[in-house]
């Protein structure tokens, strides 16, 4: 019997993100049950050649097309780039030549933007898993759910929520993302003690901890706030606050030294961890900026607080859970903050906030719930939790003068219930259950190709109107109409909808779905490279007048450079004003990027576009030019 062929596509599992934690974890479970045939679709900026997929235990595509020609193309689209970004410019060919018989797409909810219209989405096994942070959870998660019987939620309060909210989805449920239970784990006494000599910190310190990306979602404000109240209340207290996260992002997160300082908290009771880029060594111990010497090699400014491209390994996280003594999980709003479970493993204490994710942890009578008032986020009109202070405050007293028995058994009872909960094999058998349980699908019979759509059909003169409409559905969208659609547009004509705004409708939802499904070509494939001989390009983007003036030097051309085929590029309004023109081999459409004489040339790479480069209207007013040939034809 056939192995079942599983794509999935998320976050590139050696991302020290959520999502490429989970797809790790995901991918090597799967392959070790030998039951499946993994496909890994990286998503999150990984380009198709990236030599990390070829190290991959199983077959894998990178999200972004390696031609930089494409990519500035794509560039002029924000919203599609970013989609792009998602997996949006490789899914159909993937699907087309893979034909897996499970789709598995776990990442935002915006990360499938345009995938439910696509020919091979109602056809498919999809499965998607998404992560909601916020409510009112988005309408976009709805419609989601009502395409793909199949639709899992990272949490399970985001679950009953959309349950809640939309009885018809019933058929929603969670599925937590995998964490490493070897990784993450308590130290011994001894480890501890060890480490605290070697950072210089006091044996008897009770030290609060906070992990995670300085985020102002993250509030590590109201963490130093409440560490604030904790001292002003008990100034006698040996106790700091150690911050795991990058300081330096002052520009993207929160400025700690200066919130500390303005809270009137001493330098050395709040730290951080440093992490050498040399060496890899890495220590806790008062923040003294950025880019100091290491005293581990000796290597100068190479040591910097934590950052997604640096940090400490993940085999060596939990000692620097373990040096200290409770985790604080402060934030806003979160889809699933894996700070939670790693600390839970580690055997820490831990006060998290009790919204969203934090629902899940907080139903635990070992998890402090920080309390907190809600409020609305400008433009979005999520609920986002503005965490109490006093409430962290009262975990800080709590773990404080806890008994040395009663860490322990929070210690114990944590660490159980996150390893049964997140492990790889709890997690990895759900979904095993989920994939078995479908049956693949019949390909031959599923048509991939994307139908364009016929922006420049004219309005009909048809005086029925639900003849007009179809007429709209067949012509420019080029499909039979839903009978829900139909319907909701016959009620605008009645109720007075002129018909020339329905008709715009239509025409802009074509313009819409071919922009979108529609891919630049590759530069190179404009060129013809079987000519034998050398290329030159003349780049003229307008006007009409310019475009006959530049006709003159085309002879020109030829005489200083034979056995050359021109090529002219120009917007493609202008391409007839040359056609049968017997100097020029080709005309291509203007891009911005053949402004870039050198990147036009091939400068400083294996392989060139042009050998000759020209762009008259522009001269040396805006780049350098002319650098490829010394004897420019516009000198002569």
């Amino acid at each position: 019997m056939p192995r079942k062929k599983i794509l999935l596509q998320t976050n590139a599992p050696w991302l020290k993100t959520g999502l490429g934690l989970n797809g790790r974890y995901l991918m090597k479970h799967l392959l070790n049950t030998g039951k499946y045939e993994v496909i890994y679709y990286c998503t999150n900026g990984i380009f198709q050649h990236d030599p990390n997929l070829g190290r991959m235990p199983c077959k894998a595509y990178g999200c972004l097309p390696s031609d930089q020609n494409v990519l500035n193309h794509l560039g002029q689209n924000p919203g599609y780039a970013r989609d792009v970004g998602y997996g949006a410019y490789f899914i159909d060919e993937i699907m087309k030549n893979e034909r897996p018989d499970v789709w598995w797409e776990s990442d935002d909810l915006w990360s499938t933007n345009g995938y439910l219209e696509k020919p091979w989405f109602q056809h498919t096994n999809a499965i998607l898993h998404k992560t909601a942070d916020s409510t009112p959870i988005l309408d976009v998660a709805y419609q989601q759910a009502k395409a793909t019987k199949n639709y899992f939620t990272w949490v399970e309060f985001a679950a009953d929520e959309m349950k809640r909210v939309d009885p018809t989805i019933s058929h929603v449920k969670h599925i937590y993302g995998m964490c490493d239970t070897e990784h993450f784990s308590p130290i011994t006494p001894k480890e501890k003690a060890d480490l605290r000599r070697k950072f210089n910190l006091d044996q008897d310190c009770v030290i609060f901890h906070f992990t995670g990306r300085n985020q102002y979602r993250k509030r590590i404000d109201a963490i130093l706030e409440a560490f604030a109240l904790f001292k002003a209340e008990n100034p006698k207290a040996n106790a700091k606050l150690h911050i795991h996260t990058a300081f330096g992002e002052k520009g993207q997160g929160w400025d700690i030294p200066k919130i500390a300082q303005i809270l009137g908290l001493k330098q050395s009771d709040i730290l951080c961890t440093y992490v050498c880029k040399n060496c890899g060594e890495w220590h806790i111990s008062p923040y003294l900026g950025e880019d100091i010497d290491c005293p581990y090699c000796g290597a100068k400014k190479s040591m910097g607080t934590p950052t997604v491209a640096h940090g400490v390994p993940d085999e060596e996280m939990k000692l620097m859970h373990g040096v200290c003594d409770a985790m604080i999980s402060a934030y806003n709003s979160g889809g699933l903050e894996y700070a939670n479970v790693n600390a839970l493993l580690c055997g820490m204490p831990l006060a998290a906030t009790d919204y969203f994710c934090g629902v899940d942890f907080c139903k635990q009578p070992f998890v402090h719930a920080i309390k907190w008032n809600g409020y609305r986020q400008e433009g979005t009109n999520f609920t986002k939790a503005a965490n109490d202070p006093k409430s962290i405050r009262d975990f800080m007293v709590k773990i404080y003068t806890m008994s040395a028995a009663e860490k322990q058994r929070i210690s114990e009872e944590g660490r159980a219930w996150s390893a049964k909960t997140f492990s790889v094999e709890t997690i990895g058998a759900q979904w095993e259950v989920v994939f078995d349980s479908i049956i693949p699908k019949d390909w031959s019979s599923i048509v991939l190709e994307y139908v364009k759509k016929n922006e420049s059909y004219p309005m009909p003169q048809i005086e029925d109107n639900e003849s007009w409409l179809r007429a709209l559905y067949n012509n420019i969208l080029m499909v039979e109409p839903d009978p829900k659609g139909l319907s909701d547009w016959m009620t605008s004509l009645t109720n007075g909808t002129p018909r020339e705004h329905i008709y715009n409708c239509f025409i802009n939802i074509a313009k819409n779905d071919n922009a979108k499904n529609g891919k630049p070509p590759a530069f190179s494939s404009l060129l013809d490279k079987e000519s034998g001989k050398k290329r030159g390009l003349i780049v003229i983007k307008e006007s009409i007048g310019d475009c006959v003036m530049i006709t003159q030097l085309f002879e020109s051309f030829h005489e200083q450079y034979p056995n050359t085929d021109l090529y002219l590029a120009t917007d493609p309004k202008y391409f007839e004003i040359f056609d049968g023109n017997p100097h020029v081999k080709k005309c291509i459409p203007y891009m911005p990027h053949m402004e870039n004489e050198l990147h036009m040339i091939g400068a400083g790479q294996k392989d060139s576009f042009f050998d000759v480069y020209m762009h008259p209207a522009i001269g040396s007013q805006r780049i350098l030019s002319y650098l490829s040939n010394s004897n420019p034809l516009l000198l002569k």
